[in-house]
Formats: C-alpha cells, structure tokens, sequence
C-alpha cells in the first residue's frame, strides 16, 4: 500500500467517557458519561466527510478526540497509519488542526491578526524570521484577505473575516487534516458560501483533508465527499454524499432528511406530522453502514 493510500487520520473503535461525580453514599463513587461509543472513521487524503447529527450526539467530542484535546478513554487515532499516544508529539499536534465554531471567542482580541500568525511561525519555527512576514501575507491571500488585514484588531473584522482568519491560522501549521467544527453555522447566510468556498478551494490546492462537522444538512451536501450519521455517541450511517440523501439506510437519517426545511408553495415544510426525531432513551431501528 503506497503512503498516498494510507488515510491521514482514522480512529478504529474510538470511545470518550465522562466520569460523573455521585452525590452520598455509594453514589458517591464516579459514575460515567459516554459521549463517544466505539466510532470507526476514514478520511481519506483530500476528501471531506461531513459529521452530522443532532445536539449532545457527541459530534464535538469527537472532534476533540482527533485534534487531541480530548484522550480517548478506549480505541485509537491514527495519523497515516500511526496510533498516536495521549501525549502527542509537536508534530503530530500540528498535523491535525481545528477551526472553531464561534470566530470572535477563538481570536485573542489583545492581538493583531499579524501578531497572532507570526506567533505561531515562530513558536514551532516553521519559517526562517526573516520569512515570517511575507509567510503570513501568503496565510491571509489563502484564505482570500489582502495584506492590509495584518495589522487589524479581530473587533474590526466581520464575522466572515474572522473565520478566514482562523482558517488561516490553523493554516499556518502545514496540517494534513483540519477539522471544521460548525465553522458557518454563526456566520450571516450571505458570508457562509464564501467561506465555504475557501475550505473547497483549500481542499483542492493543497489537498486537505476535512473532517466537516455541522447540523446544516443543506450545507453538507453542498461540500461534503462522504456524510457519517451520528447518534448517541454511534455512527449509526456512513454513505457517500449522493447515495445517503437518495437512499438514507437507516431511520434517524430519514427522521433527520425530513427535518430538513422545504418551500411548497407559501409553506415551509419541516418534520412531518406525527413524526419527530428521535430520543437518547429510544434509539431508532435501521440497519447501520459499516464505517470505512
């Protein structure tokens, strides 16, 4: 097998427990939490998969897991085949990379777009000093802002601008994989395509993979190779993008398409009647697609 068909991350069995603390007695002994049941994932070299499913899934979690914020109480990640331990090497943290949900919290407002970019350059010396200033020019022309951004404060910038320039610092770490947790969802509708558009065209230049996570079904199509259906801490439906929104395989992947808002006339069309998704406590029947 040729390094180009090894996937650059995939977790075999990955699990993520919370202990509890109880309250008297024998509660007080901890009591656990799963967040994250035994989850098999492939991302292969230059592909998106999408992670979709409803509130407290366990979506975040995982996505911990990944970058390694999070060590998994049971399972594995690899990095091009290669379990990485609890404790990651630098390299190994600079290789998977995340990009926040909320822009504005994940930008130091004390520091200059400039600053927060050479910061990074320098810390992990990925470039020569004398390199860091024109470094960080490329970052921002990436990720479509001009040079004059350097030196702005993030309160002056858009919510679009601030999440190209998380796109850009995660960036500035040459990652194999970024995970993109929610990264439009508190964007204005009319700024989530452009910076969708950088993710693609990131994707295609410099062949990223993108673990893709969002409860925005709509968009997931839009972007994603590959969608995995998470459910109570379970992949419960892995299919490529096309064949998941024909022919969804198992029930809360239906119960979630049909969630999906649709214009009929002056009407919009939600979950239909009598129908709703689905609790933790009663998990829907269907036959779940082996994780790849």
């Amino acid at each position: 097998m040729s390094s180009n068909d090894v996937p650059p991350i995939e977790l075999r069995g990955l699990r993520k427990e919370f202990r509890l603390p109880g309250l008297r007695g024998r509660a007080r002994a901890a009591r656990t939490q799963v967040a994250v049941a035994g989850v098999d994932l492939t991302v292969s070299r230059g592909e998106i998969v999408g992670l979709v499913g409803e509130s407290g899934c366990g979506k975040s979690t995982l996505a911990r897991c990944v970058v390694g914020m999070y060590s998994p109480t049971a399972g594995e990640v690899l990095l091009d085949g290669h379990p990485v331990g609890t404790r990651r090497s630098s390299a190994d943290r600079r290789r998977v990379q995340m990009v926040f949900q909320d822009p504005a919290s994940a930008l130091n407002p004390a520091l200059r777009v400039r600053d927060m970019l050479a910061e990074l350059l320098r810390v992990h010396r990925l470039v020569p000093s004398s390199d860091i200033a024109g470094r960080c020019a490329e970052l921002l022309e990436s990720v479509g802002l001009d040079a004059g951004f350097l030196d702005v404060f993030p309160h002056a910038l858009s919510g679009g601008q601030r999440q190209r320039v998380n796109i850009a610092r995660a960036l500035a770490l040459e990652p194999d994989v970024v995970v993109a947790d929610e990264v439009v969802s508190a964007l204005d509708v009319s700024v989530q395509a452009a910076v969708l558009n950088v993710l693609l065209d990131l994707r295609a230049r410099l062949g990223l993979s993108i673990l893709f996570i969002s409860h925005n079904l709509a968009v997931v199509r839009q972007v994603c190779d590959r969608v995995a259906v998470m459910y109570a801490g379970e992949i419960v439906e892995l299919a490529d993008v096309d064949t998941l929104f024909a022919e969804p395989r198992h029930d809360y992947t239906r119960r979630l398409l049909a969630a999906i808002p649709r214009i009929s006339g002056d009407h919009a069309q939600s979950v239909p009647s009598g129908q709703s998704v689905p609790s933790g406590q009663s998990v829907p029947s269907g036959q779940s697609v082996p994780s790849g």
